[in-house]
């Protein structure tokens, strides 16, 4: 089994790119039989994702459940250790309340990992694994965590997921001084928020107008001047939008761009 840890660093837990967040970290140090708990679990760690395919700007929430499978019941002193096998980041699990044998408890969107992989030729499949440490392995700040019990099974202390990362697209970015003008809107569909890229010859005031299906205009916003020379990201607040397809149009000075995104 992968022993609970000692931890360095402590900090609130907020959405990340990756895996790079380090509350905690594995010590190699040792302990004398003295600092070993008299209580003996058997914990069991289930983790998954969602969404299991994320689009570029997307973020997958992992959520993971602890099942007792032991007789002893563990209790809110009881913090759990875990982190991404093969990796130096570790982090704390606290019960919010007992979880007696045979019982378990969700802890959701524990952590946060965002497409944010602009070079991505094609889309990508990350298979990641979670594992268990013993609180016998970790320190914080260099000093022991306290040990209130110990797991000697190892069969249950790991699992695993699959996550897709869509590539970015790279068509349709908006474009003045070409005929580019077909926008790729991301996410699509899209739920809270709606982007798209816009790569300017030279610097332009920038409205963008969004209409539903009937013609009717339902947001505009005006972005000032966007400078050019390289590509930017604009957003969209569509929140407050029912579901279905709507229609954008991006005026420049010289050119128009259009395009289209559903919501959820």
């Amino acid at each position: 089994m992968l022993n609970c840890g000692f931890i360095k660093n402590v900090t609130k837990q907020r959405p990340m790119n990756t895996f790079t967040k380090v509350l905690l970290t594995v010590s190699t140090m040792v302990l004398g039989t003295a600092s070993f708990a008299q209580k003996t679990c058997d914990l069991k760690i289930t983790a998954t994702a969602a969404p299991t395919t994320v689009n570029y700007g997307d973020t997958s929430r992992i959520t993971i459940v602890l099942t007792n499978i032991g007789t002893a019941t563990m209790n809110t002193s009881d913090t759990v250790y875990y982190g991404p096998v093969g990796s130096t980041s570790v982090f704390a699990l606290v019960p919010t309340g007992n979880i007696a044998a045979g019982g378990s408890q969700t802890f959701s969107n524990v952590l946060y990992i965002r497409n944010s992989f602009d070079t991505l030729t094609a889309d990508r499949t990350l298979n990641t694994c979670l594992m268990l440490y013993p609180q016998t392995s970790i320190t914080k700040n260099g000093v022991p965590v306290p040990v209130t019990y110990n797991d000697p099974v190892a069969t249950n202390d790991s699992s695993c997921f699959q996550i897709t990362f869509k590539k970015k697209p790279t068509s349709g970015i908006f474009e003045f001084g070409n005929e580019a003008h077909q926008l790729s809107m991301y996410p699509n569909p899209a739920t809270t928020d709606v982007r798209f890229d816009v790569n300017l010859e030279k610097a332009e005031n920038i409205t963008v107008s969004v209409k539903d299906m009937s013609g009717r205009n339902v947001l505009t916003k005006d972005f000032g001047k966007v400078i050019s020379g390289t590509t930017v990201q604009l957003g969209l607040d569509v929140s407050h939008l029912q579901a279905g397809m709507y229609l954008v149009e991006v005026n420049g000075e010289q050119r128009i761009g259009t395009g289209r995104f559903v919501i959820k």
